[in-house]
């Protein structure tokens, strides 16, 4: 016992020194201290105890069953393992910057089990001969302390803690419990009715030390919870290595591994008052004249200035946004195909337009939107059913053949076997049933122009037939006619409105005021130029050195379709001398006017200045790896070839799928 309390002297003593050598240490800096901090913390720790004894007193490891029966000793008790909860308040006050001294109280549980086994030869169940048996001896404690920590702690950057220090603990809970066990084999026990535990005990552990004491390492991060740091949250781990052990004349030690939250409140702001100068000059007498012979500080003068740009050149007070109106024609050949999204599904996807019976009476093909975006049920795509219903009741005598088809690899194909395409039951007849269902219960056709077959993969099938996008592209139901009428292209009249691109000029100026011999280009270290609406920063630029006289910010559609037309724009100019002050210039405003140019063909001439017409013809489609116009895109480039005039500007856009190159 004297030898323990010198040692805990020891430590104190230790950790007084430590304390003294910072503040002496960090004395000269005149930094302001953090303030005190408390709190509770709780978690759950991982035991491990180190032993190495064959027994305790009082509680033997084995009891033979006759003084004859040859009894093997089982080895030391080395290891136990086990877990417990943790839970204490704690208090943390600074000494300095980045120290802390720490102080915690703590309940903590140590409980662990130890397992050792022997070997003993029992008899066979034939009671002739004997063979090896196994048993097993637990020790099952329960341990518990409260104690207290004493700490120093390092924050070394951010809201990272590492701590060190000791725990000194008085031992509350210290009860342990003994049994034995035949392991192996699976016959036989201690009695004559076969039990296969004996020597049960319990009780406290002999010779226990109450007093005991544990090296802390701690590492923690502190999260703030509040603006001003009052509220804190920090996770942590820790470590505990026994010092002494946990019971007298036995090598028997106690280490622990926890993880757990600490809440810290922080609630009174702790203030460093500012260190008197070193140094205190002597009052001037009343004859001593002051000369000030410093040099002038060079200050700048920042300026800036912004004009519209016309398509001519002139500038002008305001930016002018023009919006041109022209007239769009597209011919669009009709896909006669029905796409099904999911594997071995038969209902039309919600993407393609549904109309009530009431509403085909007014819907007109003619008067579809002409959307670039293939957006459902609005594009002229997914009004694919209607179109042909449409015009099947303008060609009374047309007939259609609806096909359905299947991806030919997936779950579809096999059952597609099992069931054959000609059965009702068939995914591909189910497909182009849904075609025809719809055509005569919307649209009132007659059963007997549809006719429905049904067959695996498309007649041209989307290739290669594994890959994920061509699996999708066959699944479909194909539409086909005997009257060409009926899938013709579908010819679209819309108003186009085009932003014609604009010009804003930007003239920002510094100029070098009160300064010696230095110009703007030796003062300037940075400059930026930033253009925003509502808030929003639309333009910037940016530059080391002398700021450009001239700046024109040419916006294109995408630019002028972040713009406002009915407010204005702000600029300003800031810039960073060599010496890092940072100046910027009031904000000023550009208004915005916008202008409308028609150019449509069926205006008056007082209202435009000049026709122009916009010709769309898209979705001509080619054979997989094919560059060769079937028949009918031929009918369609013929057409499209007598429509170009000789001031015409043509452009053509090829695409391929993601299997092309």
């Amino acid at each position: 016992m004297k030898k323990r309390m010198n040692g805990i002297c020891c430590w104190f003593l230790a950790l007084f020194l430590l304390v003294t050598l910072a503040r002496t240490s960090f004395s000269q800096t005149p930094q302001p201290l953090p303030s005190l901090r408390f709190g509770v913390v709780g978690g759950y720790g991982l035991n491990q105890h180190t032993a190495d004894f064959p027994s305790l007193e009082g509680f033997p490891v084995f009891i033979p069953a006759t003084a004859s029966q040859s009894i093997y000793a089982p080895p030391n008790f080395t290891r136990g393992a086990g877990s417990g909860f943790n839970a204490g308040a704690l208090l943390e006050v600074p000494l300095v910057r980045a120290l802390w001294l720490g102080l915690r109280g703590s309940y903590v549980q140590h409980n662990a089990t130890l397992t050792t086994q022997s070997v003993n030869r029992v008899l066979a169940p034939d009671l002739q001969s004997s063979v090896d048996a196994v048993f097993e001896h637990r020790y099952q404690t329960r341990l518990a302390s409260v104690g207290l920590e004493p700490t120093m702690g390092w924050n070394p950057a951010g809201g990272l803690m590492l701590s060190a220090g000791f725990r000194a603990a008085w031992v509350l809970q210290k009860t342990l419990n003994y049994q034995e066990t035949q392991v192996s084999p699976d016959f036989g026990g201690f009695t004559t009715t076969f039990d296969r535990v004996r020597n049960v005990q319990s009780g406290t552990i002999p010779g226990v030390q109450n007093l005991n004491l544990s090296a802390i390492v701690r590492l923690g991060y502190d999260i703030p919870l509040t603006a001003n740091g009052s509220l804190i949250l920090s996770p942590e781990i820790s470590t505990a290595l026994g010092v002494t052990g946990v019971a007298r004349d036995v090598a028997w030690k106690m280490n622990q591994f926890s993880a757990g939250i600490a809440v810290k409140f922080s609630p009174i702001p702790r203030r460093e008052e500012p260190p008197e100068p070193s140094h205190v000059p002597p009052p001037l007498k009343k004859d001593t004249v002051i000369k000030d012979i410093a040099k002038k500080e060079a200050v700048l003068k920042l300026t800036i200035t912004a004009t519209g740009v016309q398509s001519d050149g002139g500038e002008t007070p305001e930016l002018l946004l023009r919006v041109q109106t022209m007239l769009a024609r597209s011919l669009r050949p009709l896909l006669p195909y029905v796409f099904f999204d999911k594997e071995a599904s038969s209902t039309v996807p919600s993407r393609y337009a549904a109309l009530t019976r009431a509403e085909t009476r007014t819907f007109n093909a003619d008067k579809l939107a002409d959307n670039e975006t293939l957006e459902p049920a609005r594009h002229p795509y997914y009004h694919v059913l209607n179109i042909v219903g449409q015009r099947l009741r303008l060609y009374p005598k047309a007939k259609l053949t609806l096909t359905g088809c299947i991806d030919g690899i997936s779950l579809e194909q096999r059952l597609e076997s099992q069931m054959g395409s000609a059965s009702d039951e068939s995914i591909a007849r189910q497909r182009a049933m849904a075609l025809k269902n719809y055509l005569t219960d919307v649209w009132g056709i007659e059963p007997a122009r549809l006719l429905v077959e049904a067959r695996g993969l498309p007649a041209k099938p989307s290739l290669p037939i594994e890959e994920p996008d061509k699996i999708r592209e066959n699944r479909r139901a194909e539409i086909s006619a005997d009257t060409p009428q009926i899938l013709e292209p579908l010819l679209l009249h819309d108003t186009v409105r085009t932003t014609l691109p604009s010009v804003l000029r930007l003239r920002p100026t510094v100029e070098v005021e009160n300064g010696t011999g230095t110009n703007s280009m030796n003062i300037v270290k940075e400059w930026r130029v930033s253009v925003r609406q509502s808030g929003e920063t639309l333009k910037e630029f940016r530059g080391q050195g002398a700021v450009p006289p001239v700046l024109d910010w040419n916006m294109d559609e995408h630019d002028i379709a972040a713009i406002k037309p009915d407010g204005a724009l702000e600029y300003e100019l800031s810039v960073e001398d060599a010496a890092g002050k940072r100046m910027v210039t009031p904000p000023q405003a550009i208004l915005l006017r916008q202008v409308r140019i028609n150019m449509l063909a069926n205006t008056t001439t007082s209202e435009r200045t000049s026709q122009k017409l916009i010709d769309r013809y898209s979705l001509i489609l080619f054979d997989f790896a094919k560059s060769e116009l079937s028949p009918a895109n031929q009918h369609i480039v013929d057409y499209v070839k007598k429509r170009v005039a000789e001031r015409s500007t043509v452009k053509i856009f090829g695409f391929t799928d993601r299997t092309g190159n």
